[in-house]
């Protein structure tokens, strides 16, 4: 099978080792999709996002392989995801308007959440975070032999660009320092209509509220 341009392998894994952890990946499996180059022409492949160490890859021949020189790609298409490249990243398009972007920042990290006990009980005992993101190897394989129950929290942001400027916010305290000046009808806002920052139509609603 022709090697894609732009990749170098990253770990020469089964797709499963990849898997054991659900939520790793933006998408339930490696998707069929087309990348735009900003030189040459389209790539296609089997694709997914892996969220936690925030890497576009790609399956071949049972191998799981880093799409490299990310910047090269204009726009890849995974699914129903418009992904961009963004510093070593790519960011979901969310939302395009003549007075800002807003784009979603998937991060998410694998978690121990304890010891699964007698009758299918877990208990908290030893939980920790398990920041394989900044490792050089692969997600480990959880083989549950120790009885672990692992899971991935949620640790996605936004990146509103305006005036070609880009500012990262997740919360309301984030959000108010790229407003400060209306810092009241911000907070008065999110109350009134109970915003939650982990919900896009309820965050680009309040981004027409702030400068409309």
């Amino acid at each position: 099978m022709k090697k894609l341009i732009f990749i170098s392998i990253l770990f020469p894994l089964m797709l499963q080792a990849q898997t054991d952890v659900q939520g790793v990946y933006l998408l339930n499996e490696f998707t069929t999709s087309v990348a735009t180059s900003k030189q040459g022409p389209p790539i296609k492949a089997s694709f997914n996002y892996d969220c936690v160490k925030q890497q576009m890859q790609f399956e071949e021949e049972g191998e799981i392989l880093k799409l490299e020189s990310i910047n090269n790609i204009d726009t890849l298409y995974l699914g129903d995801h418009k992904m961009v490249p963004y510093m070593n990243r790519f960011l979901e398009v969310v939302h395009i308007v003549p007075h800002y972007i807003l784009l979603i920042d998937h991060k998410r990290k694998i978690i121990n959440e304890g010891k699964r006990g007698a009758m299918g009980v877990t208990t908290q005992a030893g939980v920790e975070d398990l920041d394989l993101s900044k490792s050089g190897i692969a997600h480990k394989r959880m083989t549950m032999t120790d009885h672990s129950v692992y899971k991935c929290k949620d640790e996605s942001g936004y990146v509103i660009i305006i005036n070609n400027k880009s500012k990262k916010f997740n919360n309301t305290k984030s959000y108010i320092k790229i407003f400060p000046g209306k810092k009241e009808q911000i907070e008065n806002y999110i109350k009134e209509n109970q915003i939650s920052f982990k919900e896009k139509a309820a965050v680009i609603s309040l981004i027409d509220f702030t400068i409309k």
